[in-house]
């Protein structure tokens, strides 16, 4: 390594963050996506994949003895593995093989459905790293987790695992935000209106008790048959809150990763905490490859179930864990120093329903904020308040290319159907289009009529040259040619 000369950290300060406020893209509720996932195969299917970009989750991380360490997932990584033992490398591979297809083999977890997933976990003779790397690192679940819950998200796991390379999960470039915009830029594209800038303040009723409309910020009044509306914009009385959890969240803006490599690796930690073992922290490390800061900057995402209004201090065991103190000289500390950090608490308004009490064809969706790390929770709720309003109609199918779509404006459509009673209907039009197409080969006498109606027009016009000279002597040539042109205008119309 001699000859190598180490890179000098870059020391940021205040205003060069400040200068570059532009690159970064903060989310307040950071989400990963199974490869597998509900989401996915949405996206896929309805074609808004083609307005998002995406790059993989490149490693998960753990804490074991004090340690980071990369997660062995894959048959690769299980076997490439220098903190696994050969006995340990083929415990693994036995188990993994069997949750991914747990549910044709219920004879080996039948008497185990009310025990945890680690007792289920010892019963299978998993060595103690192996049961926190599954546990822990795989399914993510706690300590009160059951055995089919553990085994359902190894399953998800497994699943998504190698479908987009070896990862099992994928972000969307530039921040969940993105997600949300490529659904509008598809309504877009098949008529949606998006009012930018103004907010509902009223909701408007008629005497059925129904939702007729809504009065937003600026006044203007829009008429609707129905109301689809998150449940912070409604009356407390329309709904009822069922989830009443709370979140604490942080994002820093740190100098280095976690744990250094020599690629712009996307980490995803479940870090363990020793006060509360129950309440695990999710730690979501993006790089600058993740189009979320500048380069040379992370951002860290930390989220983890609450029971208090103290975001900082349910965090600080990790911020004292991963990261440099404030305090510490940049010379005598390894560890990422946090630049700039940002705490608050969410409320967990996941679940809601509708009430009595709320006016009809009023529909209501969650506010979000569960703790989950990925999307496929919205998705089943979409796909019921979708029905309530289109019943009959497929959910998000694959659409028609939008190079293919013809748009017919309403002012063309009297003269596309000829403006006549005779072709009111569909079925008269296609069969005039029929004549019309067989009286270029027909009889002789018929192609006479044709040449004697396209004679009309001359005789026409020659008697309207007759009125117009008779004009002239009456009213002058300037105003007698005047009409002349127009009643020959008139004529050819």
């Amino acid at each position: 390594n001699e000859g190598l000369v180490e890179e000098k950290k870059k020391e940021w300060t205040v205003g060069d963050i400040k200068d570059e406020w532009r690159r970064f893209c903060l989310d307040l509720s950071p989400r990963v996506l199974f490869c597998c996932g509900e989401i996915i195969e949405l996206l896929i299917r309805s074609d808004v994949a083609r307005y998002c970009e995406f790059r993989t989750v490149s490693r998960v991380l753990t804490v074991l003895k004090d340690k980071l360490e990369p997660v062995p997932c894959s048959r690769a990584d299980v076997f490439g593995s220098k903190i696994v033992s050969l006995i340990e490398k083929r415990l693994m591979m036995k188990f993994l093989q069997f949750a991914a297809d747990f549910e044709n083999h219920p004879q080996e977890y039948e008497g185990h459905k009310e025990s945890t997933f680690l007792e289920f976990l010892k019963f299978k003779k998993l060595t103690p790293n192996l049961q926190h790397f599954v546990q822990h690192a795989i399914a993510m679940v706690d300590d009160s987790a059951k055995t089919e819950q553990g085994l359902s998200k190894t399953k998800k796991f497994l699943q998504s695992l190698g479908r987009y390379g070896n990862t099992a999960f994928l972000f969307p470039l530039y921040g969940t935000g993105e997600l949300s915009q490529a659904f509008a830029r598809m309504s877009a594209v098949f008529g949606g209106v998006y009012c930018l800038m103004e907010t509902a303040t009223h909701l408007l009723a008629d005497a059925d008790n129904k939702c007729c409309g809504i009065v937003t910020s600026k006044g203007q009044t829009i008429n609707c048959k129905y109301l689809v509306a998150e449940s912070s914009y409604l009356p407390q009385s329309f709904t009822k809150r069922i989830s009443s959890g709370k979140i604490s969240r942080g994002i820093y803006i740190t100098d280095a990763s976690i744990s250094p490599s020599s690629d712009e690796d996307l980490s995803l930690l479940n870090f363990i905490c020793k006060n509360n073992s129950s309440r695990s922290v999710t730690v979501l490390e993006m790089p600058p490859s993740a189009c979320v800061c500048p380069k040379n900057l992370y951002v860290v995402y930390l989220t983890r179930v609450s029971d208090s209004d103290d975001p900082e201090g349910d965090l600080q065991e990790v911020r004292e864990r991963l990261f440099a103190p404030s305090d510490c000289a940049a010379t005598e500390e390894t560890r990422p120093n946090i630049l700039w950090s940002m705490h608050f608490t969410l409320n967990d308004w996941s679940s809601v329903e509708i009430t009595d009490q709320a006016v009809e064809n009023v529909l209501v969706s969650s506010e979000g904020g569960d703790a989950e790390i990925d999307l496929d929770k919205c998705v089943p709720e979409a796909k019921r308040l979708f029905h309530q309003v289109c019943p009959d109609e497929e959910f998000l199918p694959t659409p028609p290319n939008p190079e293919d779509i013809i748009h017919v404006d309403d002012t063309e459509s009297p003269v596309a159907t000829g403006g006549s009673s005779e072709f009111e209907n569909g079925e008269e039009t296609s069969e005039g289009n029929k004549d019309i197409e067989t009286n270029s080969t027909e009889t002789p006498d018929e192609e006479n009529k044709i040449e004697e109606n396209q004679d009309a027009p001359q005789a026409t016009r020659s008697e309207v040259e007759g009125e117009c000279n008779s004009e002239k002597s009456e009213v002058g040539e300037e105003k007698a040619g005047e009409k002349c042109e127009a009643l020959s205008q008139d004529n050819e119309s």
